[in-house]
């Protein structure tokens, strides 16, 4: 996850907090956010069509002293701290009103303690003054950092006194003794010292409401215009013409003729996104995979058929693909973005990926539990025309979060022919076939393979600094005549290099894509081959930290595409890339080359000056690419 998020802050031009803590804090971890625009700015409290009132100042006299807890009663907002906190104070002293969402682990609790003192009056709407007019006090006792808390904001504007906990956000907003008291985590007795001082002063607690003031809280006026002020900055209006009129063309969306406004990309916020309805590769966001048919899912209907026993035989053709039914991943309760992969049978066909609409599936909530994400249906739909996609396809499931994926492989299928949905039919598939169909899907990512290239993927790339890249060859092979050998090998391809192994990137957590790198030992040059990428459970036994896809295997045909024929000793290297990371381990595999083909493999460890060349060459093409 950091990873991924450091790999979005180098695409940004300015990032916003809401306290100075958040800021800090998110500079401490990622040091590319000292090269942005970064701006503390608050957040505003949502609009209201009723203007707030703040309470006035009034005396107890002999009423209880009024404590709201406002927002979420869970673990991670002081619940355990509140409880405690109502168990020891006195019942004729304090009325505790409890405002928002209760966690369902806490409902019982509240219930059983049948106290006349504590109030629930359940999830909070901004502007009920009934309710906060009842309350003097405000309670935020959260043992996690908050990065702004707009409840804390509420409670001020109505006027009533907050004792916060002294971490995060709450520590930066609250002046202890002025606006508001700071106690330590977890301190319910600290916290009853502070009401008690509260109840019996009453000049403390009326010195303390006049300090609150409009200034504590961000004002939407403020915010809007702030952001105005930054978009003006980031993307400047630009003279059209020699005119004083200022236009942003791009905004307007003018184009000289209007029928190519459904051709040309979107040119405002406004204009409706241009999809397609397929592709043929995997979706680009998609980096990583975690489970192969780990997921509980069901298909409702294929082309509107319910799939009930015997479907196959009732089915009729329809001009459209249609599929519709429920998946969610075990202990995941993220829904996350769904694919459909339809898998031909014929391994030269392209594969295709269809996009789904996720559904809310309220009776899959109730058949599983609570964890089960809402949104855990789906839905596509689809137009399969032309003889490209014509055939029988297995039908698939790509489930990712967070650029990871998840593979299943359903037990249907169906055929296509004459740009309609001829039949269907179910089989039951065995491992072979759902790890073939995984690693055709895993490897269909726009990665060109099986020819030399001279370069990395487009993007910037940082070396990593920390960790050990591991690997393993559990075949290197020369291809050649052999006349023991059992396998022909075509002339065409004698001298070509088999690799088949494992390697990944310890503390990484993600597989990447592996780039097998041959080195001249006479020249600075340098040739990569991609290579494929394949489950690998037996590492994850050993190495708890590996990834699922930690297994590579290619063919190195280094002759392929090359005006210059390859010759000389050439040391193998392995360079693995995750998003804008990667790593280096230089090998013992020497090859012999001579006309660009492989002449003999040995091994020979190279010397630790060897090593540090190679990995310094790697890293300069790495810095070409990047300045590019």
């Amino acid at each position: 996850r950091r990873a991924f998020i450091d790999r979005m802050l180098h695409h940004v031009d300015a990032i916003m907090f809401g306290t100075a803590h958040s800021r800090d804090f998110m500079h401490r971890i990622y040091p590319v956010l000292d090269r942005k625009i970064s701006l503390v700015n608050g957040i505003p409290s949502p609009d209201v069509t009723v203007p707030v009132v703040p309470n006035a100042y009034r005396p107890l006299e002999e009423r209880p002293l009024g404590v709201a807890v406002v927002g979420n009663f869970a673990r991670t907002k002081g619940a355990d701290t509140i409880l405690s906190l109502i168990e020891a104070a006195h019942p004729d002293h304090f009325h505790f009103h409890i405002l928002g969402y209760v966690h369902p682990d806490y409902q019982p609790v509240l219930e059983g303690m049948k106290r006349p003192n504590v109030t629930v009056h359940g999830r909070y709407e901004v502007g009920n003054t009934d309710v906060m007019k009842q309350a003097d006090v405000a309670l935020f006792l959260s043992i996690w950092p908050e990065t702004y808390c707009i409840s804390l904001s509420e409670a001020w504007q109505y006027g009533l006194v907050p004792i916060v906990t002294e971490i995060g956000a709450l520590d930066d907003r609250v002046t202890d003794g002025v606006n508001g008291f700071k106690v330590p985590v977890s301190r319910a007795d600290v916290v009853l010292e502070r009401l008690e001082l509260l109840r019996s002063s009453e000049d403390i607690r009326r010195k303390m409401m006049e300090a609150i003031t409009p200034d504590l809280w961000t004002h939407e006026g403020d915010y809007t215009a702030g952001l105005l002020s930054l978009y003006r900055e980031l993307a400047p209006k630009r003279l059209l013409g020699v005119s004083d009129l200022m236009l942003d063309a791009g905004q307007l969306g003018l184009l000289p003729i209007s029928s190519w406004k459904n051709q040309a990309p979107p040119r405002h916020i406004f204009d409706p996104p241009l999809v397609r309805d397929l592709a043929i590769n995997l979706p680009s966001h998609i980096n990583d995979w975690f489970a192969i048919q780990g997921a509980n899912c069901y298909l409702d209907d294929i082309c509107h058929h319910v799939l009930v026993e015997g479907a196959e035989k009732t089915f009729k053709s329809a001009d459209e693909f249609h599929l519709r039914g429920w998946l969610f991943i075990p202990g995941v309760t993220t829904a996350g973005q769904l694919h459909v992969v339809l898998i031909s049978e014929d391994e030269r066909s392209p594969l295709i990926f269809l996009k789904s609409e996720r559904e809310s599936r309220g009776d899959i909530s109730e058949l599983f539990g609570a964890d089960v994400p809402r949104r855990s249906g789906f839905s596509v739909k689809a137009a399969l025309r032309g003889k490209w996609c014509e055939g029988w396809y297995r039908i698939g499931l790509v489930n990712s979060i967070n650029g990871r994926g998840a593979f299943q492989l359903l037990a249907y299928g169906l055929e296509v022919e004459g740009s309609k949905v001829k039949s269907i039919r179910a089989f039951r598939p065995d491992n072979d076939v759902i790890l073939n169909d995984f690693y055709r899907v895993v490897n269909d990512d726009n990665v060109l393979r099986g020819v030399p290239l001279t370069r990395f993927p487009r993007g910037r790339l940082f070396a990593q600094e920390q960790g050990t890249q591991f690997y393993f060859m559990d075949r290197l092979e020369l291809l050649a005549a052999n006349e023991d050998t059992t396998l022909v090998v075509p002339p065409e391809e004698w001298g070509g290099v088999v690799l088949r192994g494992w390697s990944f990137m310890a503390g990484q957590g993600r597989s990447g894509t592996v780039y097998a790198a041959m080195v001249s030992e006479e020249t600075d040059e340098i040739v990569l081959f991609a290579m494929s990428r394949f489950a690998r459970d037996d590492v994850r036994t050993a190495h708890h930290d590996a990834p699922l896809c930690s297994g590579f295997e290619g063919l190195l045909r280094p002759w392929k595409g090359r005006v210059s024929p390859m010759g000389g000793v050439w040391h193998l290297a392995l360079v693995n890339i995750i998003g804008e990371i990667f790593g280096t381990v230089v090998t013992d595999i020497c090859m012999q080359m001579e006309g660009g083909r492989c002449q003999a493999l040995y091994r020979e460890m190279p010397t630790d000056e060897q090593q540090e060349r190679i990995r310094q060459l790697v890293l300069d093409l790495s810095d070409r690419q990047s300045r590019q």
